[in-house]
C-alpha cells in the first residue's frame, strides 16, 4: 500500500505539472477544463497521500485530526471554485455573457480565486504543517520527511499570504509546497522502511 500511495503522489504531481505547462503553451479551453478537473481530483488524492504518511508515522490524534480537517476544507474549497468555474462561469462566458472579473478564476481579487487560495494555500498549509509537527523522527530519512513536510506547508502559507497582496507572483510559492513537495515525499516514502498501518480509530 505504501508503494502505491507514494507512486500515486509522484505521478499525480507530474501529470499536474504537464497539464499546467500545456495550458500555458496552448491556452486551449479543453486543456483548461482538464486542468480544473485534475485540480479537483487532486483534492481527493492529497487526502489519501497525507493520510498515508500520517499512518506511517502513527501521528498523534490531535495532529491527525487537524491535518484531516484542514485537507477536507481544502477539498471543499477547490471543489466549489473549480466546479462553479466549469459548470457556471465559463459556460456563461462562452454564451456571450459579460461576466464581471470578480467572478472569474484566474483574476484577482475574485470570489473563485479567494476560495481557491484558501484551499490550496491556507488549509493545505495548515494541514501539512500539523502533520509535520506530529511526526516523531527516528532516523535521518524520518527527519528529512518531517522537514520536507514543514517546508511544504510553510510554502503554501507564504503563497496564500502573498497571493492576497498586489504582488500576485508570490502565490507561486504555494505550488512548490503542494506540487513539488509530494514528489520528494513520495520518493522518500519508497526508500523508508516504515509501513502504513491501517488501524481502527
Amino acid at each position: 500500500m505504501k508503494k502505491r500511495i507514494a507512486i500515486m503522489g509522484i505521478v499525480l504531481c507530474l501529470i499536474y505539472g504537464i497539464i499546467v505547462a500545456s495550458f500555458i503553451i496552448t491556452k486551449n479551453d479543453v486543456v483548461l477544463t482538464v486542468w480544473e478537473i485534475i485540480t479537483i481530483l487532486s483534492g481527493f488524492l492529497e487526502i489519501v497521500f497525507f493520510v498515508g504518511i500520517a499512518k506511517m508515522f502513527k501521528v498523534h490524534k490531535i495532529h491527525y485530526e487537524i491535518m484531516l480537517s484542514s485537507l477536507v476544507a481544502s477539498l471543499v474549497c477547490t471543489s466549489i471554485a473549480h466546479i462553479s468555474s466549469i459548470t457556471v462561469t465559463r459556460p456563461l462566458i462562452a454564451s456571450g455573457v459579460d461576466v464581471p472579473s470578480y467572478y472569474l478564476i484566474g483574476q484577482w481579487p475574485s470570489y473563485e480565486m479567494i476560495i481557491d487560495y484558501l484551499g490550496w494555500g491556507l488549509f493545505t498549509g495548515v494541514g501539512i504543517i500539523s502533520l509535520s509537527l506530529g511526526i516523531k523522527a527516528k532516523d535521518k530519512l524520518d527527519k528529512m520527511m518531517k522537514i520536507t513536510l514543514l517546508g511544504s506547508g510553510i510554502l503554501c502559507l507564504i503563497g496564500f499570504i502573498g497571493g492576497c497582496t498586489p504582488i500576485q507572483e508570490l502565490w507561486y510559492f504555494a505550488p512548490w509546497g503542494y506540487g513539488v513537495g509530494p514528489i520528494a515525499l513520495g520518493i522518500m516514502m519508497l526508500k523508508s522502511n516504515r509501513e502504513i498501518e491501517i488501524t481502527k480509530e
